[in-house]
């Protein structure tokens, strides 16, 4: 009973004495404020994130441009089957054309355009340069079709790709249609597009392995400023402005 009585007084005291708080205690309190607001904020996240369908095949793509530019993967969209596809946007069940793809040649990358009613809200670029092992990161994407999907996890590795480009090892669940999405740190920064996962079985009875892929995003964004400059200046020109 004293005990107990003990430890009422000293948190009244605790609460009407602010200044007995410790340093680390208000370091903490504003650590956890922050990530509280990092939470009420992470649903902006699917604003940029878009899904790209055809007739047999869904996958994932991210805005990096406000004028309708989005980065997904080479082995979903293509020269060859770009006119077949669909881009639907988060909260938009309006089905947008593709209007132009440049798939990159160095690395499973394609930049394509489409031509949406209004600005699009850009992913927010981060420094995959400063992303050191056992971070914690986030995948976003249409795993299996299940649309506007977040996955946790964390960085276990970097590697070279088959190309020579840079890439992380996630333990983040990774699917089929997952491919294209983002990697994002835990500001909700984009450090990476998901590439692919470890895999074994037949073709329609695969067994996920949790070792899956994103590639590195600032090789990506260098390309990708490149072209879309490029892309506007031409487009400038065009219309004589």
């Amino acid at each position: 009973m004293i005990k107990k009585l003990f430890l009422i007084v000293g948190l009244l005291y605790i609460l009407l004495n602010p200044s007995v708080y410790s340093e680390n205690f208000t370091d903490n309190f504003i650590r956890e404020m922050k990530k509280s607001s990092a939470e009420i904020n992470k649903d902006d996240i699917f604003d940029s994130l878009v899904l790209i369908s055809g007739l047999y095949m869904s996958g994932s793509g991210i805005v990096v441009h406000e004028n309708g530019f989005i980065i997904t993967s080479k082995h979903l969209v293509n020269i060859d089957n770009y006119e077949t596809l669909k881009i639907t946007l988060y909260g938009d069940e309006t089905p947008y054309h593709i209007e132009w793809a440049y798939p990159f040649e160095i690395m499973d990358i394609t930049l394509l355009k489409i031509n949406p009613e209004k600005k699009l809200k850009p992913i927010k670029w981060g420094d995959s340069n400063k992303v050191s092992l056992g971070d914690t990161i986030f995948s976003l994407g249409h795993p299996r079709n299940y649309k506007w999907l977040l996955s946790k996890g964390i960085i276990s590795g970097k590697r070279q790709s088959s190309l020579g480009v840079e890439a992380f090892v996630i333990d983040a669940s990774v699917h089929p249609g997952a491919s294209g999405g983002a990697l994002l740190n835990e500001d909700f920064e984009f450090i990476g597009t998901i590439w692919g996962g470890e895999a074994f079985g037949s073709m329609y009875n695969y067994t996920f392995v949790n070792i899956n892929f994103a590639l590195c995003s600032n090789i990506i964004k260098i390309l990708s400023d490149g072209l879309i400059k490029a892309y506007l200046y031409l487009e400038k020109v065009r219309i004589g402005n």
